[in-house]
């Protein structure tokens, strides 16, 4: 679509725009633009994520935000971050932070390998499993194994053709004990391979995941505001 492509030079393959970026090239994504218009709302129909670039209509965010699922998020940046509170009043607003992993040092790691989707019922947590398994559907997810157990998990909950975003979570009795830093690490040098360069974001209430971003060595590279309705 050659729309689509006018749309993409709004969002450069940077970190700080790169799940808007991912939006507009899956081809699944919902858009919502016009000519005239140096702005685009995406979304993909029953997800839970919808990003609002630039200058839109407040009608499109409407739309946008009765296909979401329940409990999903809206995306705003700092130029649109006014324009989108006011399409969305009383919805709660934080700013996430943005940060970059291209010096990020990856390493080799005998305990790491992808999950196979088989393997997800040997995770102890009843909702980590639900959430791999919706991952595998559409990627790949690196697990620590611990004496036959996946314990640690990483995978890319966004990507563009040199980026992607990454998405970490540990099975609750074994955090705090490095493992999830060591999925990440492993999971860096083998999206290397494929030319991608890994991106973390973290909302600035996450004081926990801001300090591992930093202890892996990621640096700051922008920040989006996150909008969820009230008591969601």
């Amino acid at each position: 679509m050659p729309e689509r492509g006018r749309l993409l030079a709004l969002v450069p393959d940077e970190p700080a725009v790169v799940e808007a970026r991912a939006l507009l090239l899956s081809c699944e994504a919902v858009l919502w633009f016009e000519e005239g218009r140096s702005g685009f709302v995406a979304g993909e129909p029953g997800d839970d994520v919808v990003a609002v670039v630039g200058e839109v209509r407040s009608e499109w965010i409407d739309e946008a935000v009765r296909r979401m699922k329940p409990g999903g998020v809206v995306l705003a940046y700092p130029k649109n971050l006014d324009e989108v509170r006011a399409a969305l009043p009383g919805w709660k607003v934080e700013r996430a932070l943005i940060f970059d992993g291209a010096g990020v040092r990856n390493v080799n790691d005998a305990a790491v390998r992808w999950l196979e989707p088989g393997e997800v019922e040997r995770i102890e947590d009843a909702g980590l499993r639900d959430e791999m398994t919706h991952a595998l559907r559409w990627t790949q997810v690196a697990a620590v194994w611990l004496d036959g157990v996946p314990v640690a998990f990483c995978y890319a909950a966004w990507m563009t053709e040199r980026r992607w975003d990454i998405s970490i979570d540990t099975v609750e009795a074994y955090r705090r004990m490095g493992y999830a830093e060591r999925a990440v690490r492993w999971t860096i040098g083998q999206m290397r391979t494929r030319g991608k360069e890994p991106v973390w974001g973290a909302l600035e209430s996450n004081v926990a995941s801001r300090g591992l971003a930093g202890k892996l060595g990621f640096r700051p590279a922008g920040e989006l505001w996150v909008l969820r309705r009230g008591g969601s």
